[in-house]
């Protein structure tokens, strides 16, 4: 795993991507702290990286879009899924390759709170650094995100999209969660079509028409039967879902001086998730 780590993480310095992504990650961290915390006299560079949270749906693929798609297009994955290593050593090596690019502008961030402790009458830096962590864990979850994706395409242009239009709409979940009707009937379709989704990424993964088609008709039933007992437990249900999982608003708890743990805690789980996924997509793929 160490090899295919030092391995990816010179690769990315080899043909400038790296440095691209560092000095763009820079730039916004920098132009946020130039306004919010010099020119506006904000102590709290907290609320600063509240701001460029946004961002991350449009810069992370482009650091995680060549990650196995352009290995797929030019036939070099041959090479790993061929070699000894197991499966779990090469998607990993790959994630903390992306993930150490990722924590290069994330530390030289780390400055701003200093400088803010020494040339200010008040800073918060126990704050600053809990929002950084949280920043980073983020960062870190969507970068397992964008490698999924680009598991499952050879084209490097599809899986940048696909992960950002993932990464968008988890943006967005509060927002979302304020359009979904609230009738019975229609969240009812709503998870028939989550159920769709479902099926379409198993058998992705598994390449087992039947058995997908087994767990989604479960799902389709599960469904019918809780709308037939119980029709009122569906009302506005999606909507409360989605607005109980303000995945991108958590982050300013941390810049409210509160340290949320269960937001850590989901952060993580979503970044072992994904790194999961990929493992089973790279899995299917070497011994099909």
């Amino acid at each position: 795993m160490i090899a295919i780590l030092k391995r990816e993480f010179k690769s990315y310095f080899n043909d400038m991507l790296g440095y691209f992504m560092v000095a763009v990650f820079l730039l916004f961290f920098g132009l946020v702290f130039s306004f919010n915390n010099i020119q506006a006299g904000s102590p709290f560079y907290a609320y600063s990286l509240a701001g460029i949270i946004s961002y991350l749906p449009v810069l992370i693929p482009i650091l995680t879009m060549r990650s196995f798609s352009e290995e797929r297009r030019s036939k070099t994955d041959q090479l790993l899924l061929t070699s000894p290593i197991s499966v779990w050593k090469i998607a990993l090596g790959k994630y903390l390759a992306m993930v150490l690019v990722f924590a290069i502008p994330v530390l030289i961030s780390c400055a701003y709170p200093i400088i803010i402790y020494m040339t200010g009458d008040y800073a918060y830096p126990l704050t600053d650094y809990a929002t950084i962590l949280a920043f980073f864990l983020i960062g870190a979850s969507y970068i397992a995100i964008g490698m999924f994706f680009s598991s499952v395409t050879e084209s490097q242009i599809i899986a940048a999209l696909l992960a950002f239009g993932f990464l968008f709409l988890m943006s967005m979940l509060t927002e979302l969660s304020e359009k979904i009707p609230l009738d019975e009937w229609k969240n009812a379709v709503i998870f028939v079509g989550m159920a769709v989704v479902f099926f379409l990424i198993f058998f992705k993964m598994t390449q087992n028409f039947y058995a997908s088609f087994v767990v989604f008709a479960c799902l389709c039933i599960l469904i019918m039967v809780l709308y037939k007992v119980n029709p009122d437990m569906f009302y506005g249900s999606v909507g409360q879902i989605l607005h109980s999982i303000p995945y991108v608003g958590t982050l300013v708890y941390f810049a409210y001086n509160i340290f949320d743990i269960p937001s850590i805690v989901l952060y993580l789980s979503v970044s072992v998730f994904f790194v999961f996924l990929t493992i089973q997509s790279i899995q299917k793929r070497r011994y099909s």
